[in-house]
Protein backbone atom coordinates (compact mmCIF):
# COMPACT_ATOMS: atom_id res chain seq x y z
CA UNK A 1 0.00 0.00 0.00
CA UNK A 2 2.80 2.45 0.96
CA UNK A 3 4.41 1.40 -2.75
CA UNK A 4 1.27 2.62 -4.31
CA UNK A 5 1.28 6.29 -2.34
CA UNK A 6 4.63 6.55 -3.40
CA UNK A 7 3.93 6.20 -6.77
CA UNK A 8 0.96 7.80 -6.94
CA UNK A 9 2.91 10.87 -5.43
CA UNK A 10 5.95 11.04 -7.70
CA UNK A 11 3.51 10.91 -10.49
CA UNK A 12 1.61 13.74 -9.52
CA UNK A 13 4.36 16.10 -8.38
CA UNK A 14 6.72 15.45 -11.58
CA UNK A 15 3.15 16.18 -14.04
CA UNK A 16 2.47 19.34 -15.28
CA UNK A 17 -0.44 21.27 -13.47
CA UNK A 18 -3.46 22.26 -16.19
CA UNK A 19 -3.69 25.92 -14.91
CA UNK A 20 0.30 26.77 -14.68
CA UNK A 21 1.90 24.67 -17.47
CA UNK A 22 4.71 23.05 -14.37
CA UNK A 23 4.66 20.52 -12.19
CA UNK A 24 4.30 21.02 -8.46
CA UNK A 25 8.16 19.64 -8.02
CA UNK A 26 9.20 22.72 -10.66
CA UNK A 27 7.24 25.18 -8.11
CA UNK A 28 8.36 23.81 -4.97
CA UNK A 29 12.10 22.61 -6.03
CA UNK A 30 12.77 24.59 -8.79
CA UNK A 31 13.83 21.34 -10.76
CA UNK A 32 12.18 18.37 -12.47
CA UNK A 33 12.20 15.38 -10.52
CA UNK A 34 13.73 11.94 -12.44
CA UNK A 35 11.42 9.35 -13.42
CA UNK A 36 10.69 6.93 -16.08
CA UNK A 37 9.11 9.32 -18.59
CA UNK A 38 12.02 12.26 -17.80
CA UNK A 39 14.88 10.33 -19.43
CA UNK A 40 12.39 9.90 -22.49
CA UNK A 41 12.08 13.40 -23.12
CA UNK A 42 14.27 15.00 -25.71
CA UNK A 43 16.91 17.80 -24.20
CA UNK A 44 15.94 20.71 -24.73
CA UNK A 45 19.12 22.98 -23.95
CA UNK A 46 20.24 23.53 -27.43
CA UNK A 47 16.73 24.51 -29.22
CA UNK A 48 15.94 26.98 -26.23
CA UNK A 49 19.79 28.12 -26.65
CA UNK A 50 19.04 28.87 -30.28
CA UNK A 51 15.81 30.83 -29.23
CA UNK A 52 17.65 33.08 -26.89
CA UNK A 53 19.98 33.67 -29.87
CA UNK A 54 17.28 34.28 -32.31
CA UNK A 55 15.69 36.99 -29.57
CA UNK A 56 19.26 38.56 -28.98
CA UNK A 57 19.67 39.37 -32.74
CA UNK A 58 15.85 40.53 -33.48
CA UNK A 59 16.32 42.64 -30.27
CA UNK A 60 20.12 44.35 -31.19
CA UNK A 61 18.81 44.33 -34.84
CA UNK A 62 15.98 47.38 -33.79
CA UNK A 63 18.59 49.16 -31.13
CA UNK A 64 19.05 52.56 -32.21
CA UNK A 65 22.82 53.53 -31.69
CA UNK A 66 23.54 56.60 -28.65
CA UNK A 67 23.41 59.86 -30.48
CA UNK A 68 26.25 62.12 -29.29
CA UNK A 69 26.79 65.92 -29.76
CA UNK A 70 29.40 68.36 -30.72
CA UNK A 71 30.27 71.86 -28.15
CA UNK A 72 28.37 74.87 -29.89
CA UNK A 73 25.96 72.54 -31.46
CA UNK A 74 22.57 74.33 -31.86
CA UNK A 75 19.87 71.27 -30.21
CA UNK A 76 16.25 71.13 -29.18
CA UNK A 77 15.95 70.31 -25.03
CA UNK A 78 12.93 68.94 -23.98
CA UNK A 79 11.19 71.22 -21.62
CA UNK A 80 9.94 69.64 -18.60
CA UNK A 81 9.10 72.91 -16.71
CA UNK A 82 6.31 73.73 -18.04
CA UNK A 83 5.48 76.45 -20.80
CA UNK A 84 3.78 76.35 -24.34
CA UNK A 85 7.06 74.55 -26.00
CA UNK A 86 7.86 71.10 -25.48
CA UNK A 87 11.00 71.51 -27.24
CA UNK A 88 12.85 74.78 -26.75
CA UNK A 89 16.69 75.63 -28.60
CA UNK A 90 19.66 75.75 -27.00
CA UNK A 91 23.55 75.07 -27.66
CA UNK A 92 25.91 72.36 -25.84
CA UNK A 93 28.43 73.56 -23.70
CA UNK A 94 30.22 70.76 -22.40
CA UNK A 95 29.61 66.58 -22.62
CA UNK A 96 29.88 65.52 -18.90
CA UNK A 97 29.57 61.60 -19.87
CA UNK A 98 28.48 59.71 -22.40
CA UNK A 99 24.86 60.36 -21.68
CA UNK A 100 24.88 63.66 -20.50
CA UNK A 101 25.45 67.12 -21.68
CA UNK A 102 25.69 71.04 -20.31
CA UNK A 103 23.25 72.59 -22.40
CA UNK A 104 22.80 76.51 -22.84
CA UNK A 105 19.08 77.44 -23.16
CA UNK A 106 18.60 81.25 -23.03
CA UNK A 107 20.76 82.58 -20.01
CA UNK A 108 20.81 79.35 -18.11
CA UNK A 109 22.78 75.58 -18.20
CA UNK A 110 21.60 73.14 -17.29
CA UNK A 111 21.99 69.46 -17.55
CA UNK A 112 20.17 67.30 -19.87
CA UNK A 113 20.47 63.38 -20.89
CA UNK A 114 20.82 62.57 -24.19
CA UNK A 115 17.37 61.34 -24.69
CA UNK A 116 16.33 64.65 -24.11
CA UNK A 117 17.96 66.46 -26.74
CA UNK A 118 17.52 66.25 -30.63
CA UNK A 119 20.02 68.28 -33.29
CA UNK A 120 18.48 71.12 -34.79
CA UNK A 121 17.31 69.45 -37.61
CA UNK A 122 15.81 66.50 -36.53
CA UNK A 123 11.66 66.20 -36.60
CA UNK A 124 10.60 65.45 -33.33
CA UNK A 125 8.42 62.11 -33.99
CA UNK A 126 6.97 61.75 -30.49
CA UNK A 127 4.74 65.35 -31.03
CA UNK A 128 4.18 64.47 -34.39
CA UNK A 129 6.42 66.14 -37.88
CA UNK A 130 7.41 69.46 -36.36
CA UNK A 131 10.34 71.39 -38.91
CA UNK A 132 13.31 72.06 -36.16
CA UNK A 133 14.41 75.28 -38.22
CA UNK A 134 11.62 77.12 -37.11
CA UNK A 135 12.36 79.66 -34.48
CA UNK A 136 10.90 80.15 -30.74
CA UNK A 137 11.08 82.98 -28.45
CA UNK A 138 13.03 83.10 -25.36
CA UNK A 139 12.37 84.65 -22.96
CA UNK A 140 15.32 86.89 -21.48
CA UNK A 141 13.98 88.82 -18.70
CA UNK A 142 14.63 85.70 -16.49
CA UNK A 143 16.50 86.66 -13.21
CA UNK A 144 19.97 85.90 -13.40
CA UNK A 145 20.75 83.82 -10.57
CA UNK A 146 18.54 80.42 -10.63
CA UNK A 147 18.23 78.22 -7.05
CA UNK A 148 20.60 74.83 -7.04
CA UNK A 149 18.25 71.83 -6.70
CA UNK A 150 18.82 68.74 -6.81
CA UNK A 151 17.49 67.53 -10.04
CA UNK A 152 18.74 70.57 -12.68
CA UNK A 153 21.34 72.87 -11.56
CA UNK A 154 20.47 76.24 -12.82
CA UNK A 155 23.04 79.19 -13.33
CA UNK A 156 23.26 82.08 -15.31
CA UNK A 157 26.76 82.61 -17.04
CA UNK A 158 27.08 85.82 -19.37
CA UNK A 159 29.24 84.09 -21.93
CA UNK A 160 31.37 81.11 -21.62
CA UNK A 161 34.92 81.26 -23.32
CA UNK A 162 36.40 78.47 -21.54
CA UNK A 163 34.56 75.02 -21.55
CA UNK A 164 36.92 74.47 -18.03
CA UNK A 165 35.01 77.00 -16.21
CA UNK A 166 31.87 75.09 -15.87
CA UNK A 167 32.01 72.67 -12.45
CA UNK A 168 35.12 73.80 -11.15
CA UNK A 169 37.48 73.12 -14.17
CA UNK A 170 38.13 69.29 -13.82
CA UNK A 171 37.67 67.16 -16.92
CA UNK A 172 35.00 64.50 -16.97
Amino acid sequence: MAHRVSSFLLNYWSTPHSVTGVSPADLFLKRQLRNKFSLLQPNFKGRVSRKQMMQKEHHDKGRVKVRSFVVNQTVRVRNFRGGLEKWVPGKIVKQLGPLTYLVRVGPIIRYAHVDHIVSSGEEIINDGPIKMETESVVDTSLPTSQPITPRAILTSVPEIQDTAEIGGGSEV
